[in-house]
């Protein structure tokens, strides 16, 4: 009987060790996968590196534009500026209420109408699918959408309210997601980029998580907790996770923080504090702040010069965007903008960049190799989002205090034409190529 007890006993634990291995072995798969190099393929200018749309230049391709209080995505050729579809996220979660044996009565349809607000288009590395987020402070629904077809082909919840802003590693095939609408807890989400299927998730060090950053060591991420309740010590901050384990390793000081930005050479991550009108830089082989600057009022969205030299602030109350210096820590220019300036979108392979103005109607153009301003563009009210052509030729910029947005000629810098019905609160704005075998004569193959 003892022998019996111990074989029994040693087959629990060689099964409890091995569902231990299963559980880790997703992860320690991508983990080899990385090597040395990071991924070329990474289509996401916003949070994700390294970033260098040239290998694109000259390719066809489309842009998607999020619609996001009226729950559709248009997607657009970005060599003609037709529309080619509108993607409809409300009819989508009809529909799945019909598949689940749900009524869609009005109370579940006004539900969707209120939570079902596609925020912002995220192009997964190699351009296949297109995760979009969304902007609702009681939902954690997340869509995928095949841009082959440009049809969702899938959902997934995330954990936490609002899922806007996310990454994608350089290394593995694995997506990170914040919960900016969340004023519980902060929270990031872990997506194999594979599956589209959810691997985790955990808790941060404030609440409201925003702006996420994968490192370049393949261990870490950083993300900021845009939460502010300094009566409950929810002073905002950036933390440090564990990709491995899921768990935050550190938090680091940053009261009022917001923007968050890495160069492109990923040595340093860009943090403002829109609160404190300060702005930092962390160095990110150390996590220490190499930087203080004392930047202005209500710094916002941080961009970098394409040398990561110098770094651009938007001030949403000051009518300017900062330029700083990122040698002396110190800021060198404040470039006229309009009311609520928000972020500067550099050209790829050019030196112009657009400043959006969120409070106004128009765009602040710079010359950033002078960081002279050039002009402003009259826009729709509330631009906020900017997205090019590899090649820089075009941009489309998205207007979210309006129904309409607009395509820009970067050549003559003018305006090609204002889109009608872009959806109110139109908002993120992203390009993507065409599938292989697809052009801007032939969008979806055969119909």
């Amino acid at each position: 009987m003892m022998n019996q007890h111990n074989q029994s006993g040693r087959s629990e634990t060689r099964w409890a060790v091995l569902l231990l291995l299963g559980a880790a072995l997703p992860f320690f798969l991508m983990s080899c996968a990385g090597g040395g190099q990071p991924r070329t393929d990474n289509m996401d200018p916003q949070m994700s590196w390294p970033y260098d749309p040239g290998q694109w230049s000259g390719q066809e391709g489309k842009f998607y534009l999020n619609g996001q209080n009226e729950g559709f995505v248009s997607v657009f050729d970005a060599q003609t500026q037709e529309r080619l579809k509108v993607i409809n996220f409300w009819n989508y979660e009809i529909a799945q209420l019909k598949k689940e044996g749900k009524p869609a009565d009005d109370k579940a349809i006004d539900f969707i109408q209120k939570n079902v607000r596609p925020h912002h288009s995220w192009i997964t590395p190699g351009g296949k699918y297109n995760y979009i987020s969304n902007n609702s402070k009681g939902w954690d629904r997340f869509w995928v959408v095949d841009t082959k077809s440009d049809e969702i082909v899938g959902h997934l919840n995330t954990g936490g309210m609002g899922p806007l802003h996310g990454a994608f590693s350089p290394y593995r095939d694995l997506a990170a997601f914040g919960a900016a609408q969340d004023k519980k807890k902060g929270w990031v989400t872990f997506i194999d980029l594979k599956t589209h299927k959810v691997l985790g998730g955990t808790k941060t060090g404030g609440t409201q998580t925003r702006d996420i950053v994968f490192l370049p060591d393949n261990k870490h991420l950083y993300v900021t907790n845009s939460g502010w309740d300094p009566k409950k010590g929810n002073m905002g901050g950036v933390s440090k996770i564990d990709i491995d384990t899921m768990k935050m390793v550190k938090h680091i000081d940053v009261p009022g923080s917001r923007g968050m930005k890495m160069t492109n050479d990923g040595k340093l991550v860009g943090v403002a504090s829109i609160r404190k009108g300060f702005t930092v830089f962390i160095d990110t082989a150390t996590d220490k702040i190499v930087g203080k600057v004392e930047t202005g009022k209500q710094p916002n969205n941080i961009s970098f010069s394409p040398d990561s030299s110098k770094a651009y602030v938007g001030l949403r109350k000051e009518k300017a965007f900062a330029v700083i210096d990122l040698k002396t820590m110190s800021i060198t220019k404040k470039i006229p903008a309009g009311k609520t300036a928000n972020a500067m979108y550099m050209q790829p392979g050019g030196k112009y960049g657009i400043g959006t103005n969120e409070g106004d109607d128009f765009v602040t153009v710079i010359d950033h190799t002078s960081d002279t301003k050039i002009m402003d563009i009259p826009t729709p009210l509330g631009a906020h989002n900017v997205a090019y052509t590899p090649d820089g030729k075009v941009a489309i910029i998205s207007c979210a205090k309006s129904r309409e947005a607009v395509f820009i000629d970067m050549v003559k810098l003018e305006e090609i034409e204002v889109i009608d019905k872009a959806g109110h609160g139109n908002n993120g704005v992203r390009w993507a190529p065409y599938a292989k075998g697809l052009s801007s004569k032939k969008p979806y193959g055969a119909m």
